[in-house]
């Protein structure tokens, strides 16, 4: 199975607003790399996700912020769990194409803030951060929803 990098990534591209699945499958045809199992399945499943999150409305970002805003939207989401758009951990050895798959999806992304990081920085920043809101409010509420809306 071969590996693209993230330029080889780039040219591969999701033309017309297709998903990650669309470009995993040209790549293939293309023999830009070699068809795997375990990647179609994944990128089926990244298809999904992409699908849902060209559908999702999140709720206004200043509604979390205030006391009766996390009231309303803890009541809006039990009223509507359905809204909710859950995501996908890709788990594998190294080099079976999790970067090159998450990269896929990323370039289908049509979510206009967004950032391309990998898991185990992104477990850094947010370890790190959790610690500093800590440090900087000691025996305050949970630190989660406040560090969610920034990122």
């Amino acid at each position: 199975m071969d590996v693209l990098s993230p330029v080889e990534t780039a040219v591969i591209g999701t033309p017309g607003g297709e998903g990650p699945l669309a470009a995993y499958r040209r790549a293939v045809a293309e023999k830009r790399i070699v068809s795997d199992p375990a990647q179609a399945a994944a990128a089926e499943r990244l298809q999904g996700l992409w699908v849902k999150l060209r559908h999702y409305d999140p709720p206004p970002r200043n509604a979390r912020r205030t006391l009766i805003g996390r009231f309303i939207r803890r009541r809006a989401v039990e009223e509507a769990p359905g809204n909710q758009v859950h995501g996908l951990y890709l788990v594998g050895e190294v080099g079976r194409g999790k970067s090159m798959l998450m990269d896929l999806f990323f370039e289908a992304a049509q979510v206009p803030r967004r950032r391309r990081i990998h898991f185990h920085a992104f477990m850094q920043e947010a370890h790190s951060r959790i610690f500093a809101w800590k440090q900087a409010n000691p025996g305050g509420d949970d630190p989660i929803p406040p560090l969610a809306d920034t990122i």
